[in-house]
């Protein structure tokens, strides 16, 4: 014998409850989804530059028989090279063309020449086209007596992310 509709065993609370436990996670299910789409495609992220994510970066220099070596020594985060800006200073007075744009298109690259001849090369290190660990700015032929300044800006809002001083001899 068949049964029909109006023959069927009615669910146990046991069954009703494995059915209402279902339904709930199925709809936080879809919740989470539609959430981390939203998030993913940058929805609700802050849209102010104040509130605009800027890479920690720590320097260090040293002195070459050309000038100075300015060497990235850590980066909280690794970001693109065309999110920063580079101003090189003299005696406080910018000879970059400032701000100039670290450029993604080449691994070396000599940026500028100063007033007195001076240079400033950028080297992506491992090739990754981001800042990161052992890319390298390089300072050479430098005015004795003169201070310059290398200062590395974010692109967005010109904040300055982190700057290196140094006198030549």
């Amino acid at each position: 014998m068949t049964e029909t509709p109006d023959q069927r065993k009615p669910m146990s609370t046991r069954e009703r409850a494995l059915v209402g436990i279902c339904i709930v996670l199925s709809a936080a299910l879809v919740v989470s989804v539609v959430l981390l789409l939203f998030f993913a495609l940058g929805g609700g992220g802050p849209t102010c530059p104040e509130a605009t994510y800027v890479p920690h970066v720590q320097l260090h220099t040293t002195e070459t028989p050309e000038g100075f070596e300015v060497m990235v020594g850590g980066v909280s985060m690794v970001v693109p090279l065309q999110h920063y800006r580079v101003d090189v200073q003299k005696d406080g007075r910018s000879w970059t063309g400032f701000p100039a744009e670290l450029m993604d298109t080449t691994q070396n690259l000599t940026y500028d020449w100063g007033p007195s001849g001076e240079w400033l090369n950028f080297t992506d290190v491992d090739q990754n086209f981001g800042l990161s660990w052992g890319d390298t700015f390089t300072l050479g032929d430098l005015e004795s007596g003169s201070e310059y300044q290398i200062v590395l800006r974010w692109w967005e809002d010109n904040r300055v992310v982190v700057s290196e001083t140094v006198t030549a001899p």
